[in-house]
């Protein structure tokens, strides 16, 4: 009887692939939740604070700043899927162009969550004489889990 070697998964890069999912997961959430927080601050009155989605910053009333970020946000959650699938391409497939890949999307993964906060702070730069404005817990979603889908799937290809 002939014994047949086994490729066995590396544990280690199995884990950094499901913290890509993780990382893509918080992505997707970041698009869909509060992108934007405009507070007003009224004298005699108080202040108050709205919260807009990516989608309600939209339109006909978008400001100047709005396509790069708007732009920037969707290759985000596209690039973090490419990433995580590479990462799990490279666990089954292990070929080194596979790996090469998934490492280069890794990085566009995580240079375009760094883009999407800087123009989501461009965008929000514009203030009024009572309002500010500042990104919400979408915009942070979208970039924490950008970083950590893009660190977590390089990682993952590096390891497999």
């Amino acid at each position: 009887m002939v014994k047949r070697k086994t490729k066995k998964l590396n544990t280690a890069a199995l884990v950094a692939a499901a913290i890509a999912l993780v990382g893509l997961v918080l992505v997707i959430v970041g698009l869909v939740i509060d992108w934007v927080s405009l507070t007003i601050s009224v004298p005699l009155v108080g202040d108050s604070t709205i919260t807009a989605t990516l989608a309600d910053c939209g339109g006909e009333y978008a400001a100047e700043g709005f396509d790069a970020m708007n732009t920037f946000a969707i290759i985000t959650v596209v690039a973090t899927a490419l990433c995580f699938l590479a990462s799990a391409a490279t666990l089954v497939l292990k070929n080194k162009m596979v790996k090469l890949v998934a490492v280069i999307l890794a990085a566009v993964t995580i240079v375009c969550a760094i883009i999407t906060i800087i123009c989501t702070f461009s965008y929000c730069g514009d203030e009024g004489v009572f309002a500010s404005a500042a990104p919400a817990i979408g915009a942070w979603l979208l970039t924490v889990g950008g970083v950590i889908g893009g660190l977590a799937g390089a990682y993952a290809a590096l390891k497999a």
